[in-house]
């Protein structure tokens, strides 16, 4: 694998309004920002609410690659066929893109949602949930989606996180959700590779491509741990060859917690990540996506 391997990706939340043209105005400008393309870009569903399918061909049609984050339900409206059509309609949507994407189902399992849905204490429901959804999908005919299990890093400490696995067989990419929480929950620096370790001490050598699904990190006033951080990313996907895309969460403080993820909160910050979406390893293409589907990873 060449060192330009991972793909540049990134959530970008659109800033004031939430309309679709505000929402493709938002990646155009955070490209402007960094200098160069995004080779994935990452959307967020709800499970019964429709794709902006418009949107994402639009996406396709600009070069950049997709990962559909779409949201899971209660169990028993899943298992019991209930929302059967909801999940065959997003199927042929997925076929009928005729691209490869990634979809991120059920993200983070092991934490809110997990708790919100009934999950929290029993992941076995989980996986049989996982494989209900990827059944129906195998069904329509939606065979160029690469699967994508990313719970947090923070569970793979304490072993939680693996027990949400749903099986080597039905999961085509692994992955994980980090973030530096300086200053929102406290003043304890941690590199990408310290919030990451656990997850890639886990997943290394499973034989499954691995992403970091979402990453980010608050600005501290006065202080450069959100750089350093930054920079702490390059260094760990350089050491991570498994590692095929990196997914920053470009987003305003979205809970009032006192966290900014913006890539731009501060010109130190910017000038960091601009220097993160240069360095070439991150230079993976879209064309990276069709490879992984046309090799069963």
């Amino acid at each position: 694998m060449d060192g330009g391997r991972a793909l540049l990706g990134a959530y970008v939340a659109p800033r004031g309004e939430f309309g679709d043209r505000a929402r493709r105005e938002a990646v155009l400008a955070h490209e402007r920002k960094i200098g160069r393309p995004l080779a994935l870009v990452n959307e967020f569903f709800a499970f019964d609410k429709p794709w902006a399918l418009d949107r994402l061909r639009w996406h396709l049609e600009s070069g950049r690659a997709l990962m559909i984050s779409w949201n899971g339900a209660p169990a028993e409206a899943i298992l019991s066929g209930e929302l059967d059509p909801v999940i065959a309609e997003r199927a042929r949507w997925a076929r009928d893109l005729d691209a490869p994407l990634i979809l991120r189902f059920f993200w983070e399992p092991d934490a809110a949602k997990g708790e919100r849905w009934g999950y929290h204490d029993d992941p076995g429901l989980y996986g049989r949930v996982w494989r209900h959804v990827r059944d129906i999908f195998t069904a329509e005919g939606a065979d160029r989606v690469l699967w994508a299990w990313t719970p947090t890093t923070f569970h793979f400490s304490d072993g939680l996180a693996p027990r949400f696995y749903p099986g080597d067989d039905v999961v085509d990419l692994i992955g994980a959700d980090g973030y530096l929480w300086v200053p929102c929950r406290g003043d304890q620096y941690r590199s990408a590779s310290d919030e990451y370790g656990d997850f890639l001490d886990w997943a290394r050598g499973r034989g499954k491509p691995l992403i970091v699904a979402e990453w980010g990190a608050g600005e501290n006033p006065g202080g450069d741990t959100k750089s350093r951080f930054i920079g702490s990313m390059v260094e760990m996907v350089e050491n991570e060859p498994e590692i095929v895309a990196v997914v920053a969460f470009d987003s305003p403080d979205p809970e009032g917690r006192g966290c900014d993820f913006e890539i731009d909160s501060s010109p130190g910050s910017l000038a960091a990540y601009r220097d993160f979406a240069s360095s070439s390893v991150m230079g993976g293409t879209p064309e990276r996506l069709a490879e992984l589907v046309g090799s069963g990873d």
